[in-house]
């Protein structure tokens, strides 16, 4: 009896081995796309260097040998659906398909890693330089964070990630913050698990992300909060009767690591459009925009329709606010879109020369300590 194990132990070991070479004669490979967030190692030719060529080619061999899309796609396919296991520790495989993302700074969630009251201190000390630089500038200023999804589904995880639930990092800051600040700081969770509770649904399941109707929610949220100021009291706002209803299948971010297998996560979203947002044109721009020197993604907003208002924004953001953009974009003619990563001097810089009607500031909960600690 061992030796019948051995021996189909032995064979499956050579057969798994072969499979290069039996598909070179063969050609026998199903055929199945991975998405991979990146690109493969492409043929390369000997050009008289052996070791770049040795380099090149050990490349491009683990990116192509026989049944290497089967064989992922496979190990992918039992971790989860068998084992109910990611293969990445970049996420978090929680009930019911909901996934969650642990790739980042999670200093806002490990027990161990609690924001000190000097942290604490030190981002207020930071945030009033800003509120008085606005302050003197007369520039509407607001700063909001995008909570995490675990932060508005807990109940979709599993331990021990459960225990992320109970984390008061976040409030404290935000209690900090509305205290010393008030309108200046729009505590935006608290809204999102009431919002929450008239069942509709704000994160995309398989996405590190929220979704539309979050980003409509807050986005009103925002808005009016500026309203309050008498250069912006005439701002329009979007209503939900200017919305158009899309829905679509989507493919969330996350599952997408897993490579081949998103189709199991494909689900029918729902997204929003703007009456205008056709006419609305969007620029990207690197090196430099108007002088200033530019290291991360820039992009520009400009809606024809408002050309007669005139009133630009300025928003520090990071990927959370990408489904904001077509909606501030119909409410302001120009908006100047910055990487939240962007070098410091280069956002005072623009801030100073573009001279924007209003300032928004917004992170995602995950990466706040980092955002905080950067400007």
């Amino acid at each position: 009896m061992l030796y019948r194990i051995n021996f189909i132990f032995v064979m499956g070991f050579c057969l798994m081995i072969s499979l290069h070479f039996i598909n070179l004669f063969l050609h026998v490979e199903p055929k199945i796309h991975l998405t991979e967030n990146r690109s493969v190692s492409p043929e390369v030719k000997f050009e008289g260097s052996y070791s770049k060529f040795v380099r090149g080619y050990d490349a491009y061999f683990k990116d192509h040998f026989g049944f290497r899309n089967f064989l992922v796609y496979s190990s992918n396919l039992l971790l989860i659906k068998i084992f109910n296991q990611s293969s990445s520790d970049k996420v978090i495989i929680g009930k019911n398909k909901w996934l969650f993302f642990a790739g980042e700074d999670n200093a806002f969630h490990l027990k161990e890693r609690k924001v000190s009251k000097d942290l604490l201190d030190l981002f207020s000390e930071k945030f009033r330089k800003w509120v008085f630089l606005f302050k003197n500038k007369n520039i509407p200023f607001v700063f909001f964070v995008a909570p995490d999804k675990q932060s508005i589904y807990p109940e979709y995880l599993k331990e021990p990630q459960a225990s992320w639930e109970s984390e008061k990092n976040y409030d404290m800051l935000a209690s900090i913050l509305f205290k010393q600040f008030g309108a200046n700081f729009i505590n935006v969770k608290p809204e999102l698990l009431n919002y929450k509770q008239t069942n509709k649904k704000l994160y995309f399941k398989a996405d590190s992300h929220w979704n539309d109707t979050s980003a409509f929610f807050v986005y009103k949220m925002v808005m009016k909060n500026l309203r309050l100021y008498a250069s912006l009291k005439s701002i329009p706002i979007l209503d939900e009767n200017q919305m158009t209803v899309v829905n679509q299948i989507y493919t969330g971010d996350m599952i997408r690591i897993f490579w081949g297998i998103s189709n199991l996560y494909d689900e029918k979203e729902v997204f929003l459009r703007g009456s205008n947002r056709d006419a609305i044109i969007v620029e990207s721009h690197s090196g430099e925009y108007h002088g200033v020197p530019i290291q991360k993604e820039f992009y520009t907003t400009t809606n024809p329709t408002l050309q007669k208002q005139g009133k630009t924004l300025l928003a520090v953001r990071d990927s959370q606010f990408i489904p904001m953009i077509h909606l501030f974009a119909e409410s302001f003619y120009r908006v100047i879109l910055v990487n939240v990563w962007e070098d410091k001097a280069n956002i005072e810089e623009l801030i100073e020369n573009e001279k924007p009607d209003a300032v928004i500031f917004e992170s995602v909960e995950r990466g706040l300590v980092q955002f905080l600690k950067k400007i």
